[in-house]
């Protein structure tokens, strides 16, 4: 790994660890109110309460890191634009992939982390866990969901892929010359973000009344948000 690299990877980690300490506190202060309600409302053993705790943690993590990922990209790449080290690179040669590589990976890493709660069970909508908990002894979950619970599920497992989404739009709209002001373009990525989870709910409410099979309502919003910033992603690095 470069020097730039190495210094891009402190500063982004830098950012993502501020991101992630603001939006965790400001998401905790909209739902600790439900999990006390929750822990004080029934009495069980100590242990039981700490896993539930550790699960709205983490489920909280898995909420708030796309946008975190995206406000520490845009951060890192506004400060390498600023200090002219983008054009400084671009014009030695080098690729807009060969300068944010680390970022894509860090994007990468937390799709794989958003992927594995899924797997654990843990990053799953509560709706689903309570149909999934009478599940019929034979038969598979997917046959034993509603249609419009088949497809929630689908955008579910399409979610992990929005983190290096998220990534990709930071390092985009940060990189286009001509436009170095971060809070110019957190305006216009915040924009794309709700649009992905706007079209989401659409598609998935599209799916719930059997206009869209499930599949394609739930993986829909993740697909078009995917088409749009790849064609961004060609344009900047043109």
């Amino acid at each position: 790994m470069s020097v730039f690299h190495q210094k891009q990877m402190k500063i982004f980690g830098q950012n993502l660890l501020r991101a992630l300490a603001v939006l965790f506190a400001l998401q905790l202060v909209l739902f600790l109110p439900d999990l006390l309600d929750h822990l004080l409302g029934f009495n069980s053993p100590l242990q039981d309460d700490f896993i539930i705790i550790l699960q709205f943690v983490l489920a909280l993590l898995d909420f708030i890191l796309p946008l975190a990922l995206l406000l520490a990209t845009l951060f890192t790449m506004g400060t390498s634009a600023r200090n002219y080290e983008l054009m400084a690179l671009s014009s030695a040669g080098w690729s807009l992939l060969q300068t944010t590589w680390p970022l894509l990976l860090a994007g990468a890493l937390g799709m794989g982390f958003s992927a594995l709660l899924r797997l654990l069970g843990l990053g799953m909508p509560t709706d689903l866990i309570i149909a999934l908990g009478s599940e019929p002894a034979s038969g598979s979950i997917f046959n034993a969901l509603t249609v419009a619970e088949q497809s929630i599920l689908q955008a579910d497992h399409a979610l992990p892929l929005i983190n290096v989404l998220a990534v990709l739009t930071g390092i985009v709209l940060a990189s286009k010359p001509g436009h170095r002001s971060v809070y110019g373009q957190g305006g216009r990525a915040l924009f794309l973000l709700l649009s992905y989870f706007l079209i989401t709910k659409t598609m998935v409410v599209l799916g719930g009344y059997q206009v869209l099979p499930p599949i394609v309502a739930g993986w829909s919003g993740v697909v078009f948000y995917g088409v749009a910033i790849t064609a961004m992603w060609k344009r900047a690095n043109s």
